[in-house]
């Protein structure tokens, strides 16, 4: 076989792999709970964990809506993409098409910018003696994006 050749069936196979993660990151049971804390109780656990003042809670909770508002459109846009990714199966050629699958993944650049830009902004909002407890609740917020759970710090044996 020639390399391209192989190169194309190994693309394929990548694709319909791809394809049937997403079908069932889409579809699976969340036998484990949400993968993160409701909003209302996160949004406190920052503020309490910064220590913010008021004036910092008023804009935080703006930073809070403009990144919700973005991210439910973007939201809205892979659900649909996603649809007309999978309503092909209900065709004779069931094949993806590079095209749709350049768009879910511009989504996710995107979905990631934001949320990238959303903690640079908090980041923002903090004084200079909020910023090691930023550290620590942007560490737990990735472990959240990240879908694993935070786990508590040891304290190393002396």
């Amino acid at each position: 076989m020639k390399p391209v050749r192989i190169l194309s069936i190994v693309a394929v196979l990548l694709m319909l792999v791809n394809g049937f993660s997403v079908l069932h990151l889409v579809t699976k049971n969340d036998r484990n709970g949400p993968p993160h804390p409701p909003k209302h109780v996160y949004r406190l656990s920052v503020i309490e964990a910064l220590q913010f003042d008021e004036t910092q809670i008023e804009a935080y909770d703006k930073l809070i809506q403009e990144h919700h508002v973005t991210m439910m459109k973007l939201e809205e846009i892979r659900g649909q993409k996603l649809a007309v990714c999978f309503d092909v199966l209900k065709t004779d050629d069931p094949s993806l098409s590079n095209s749709d699958l350049k768009e879910l993944e511009q989504i996710e650049r995107e979905r990631i910018m934001v949320t990238h830009k959303h903690f640079a902004d908090i980041k923002a909002l903090c004084r200079p003696d909020q910023l090691a407890a930023f550290e620590e609740v942007l560490q737990k917020a990735v472990q959240m994006l990240a879908g694993r759970p935070s786990r508590p710090k040891r304290n190393p044996r002396r």
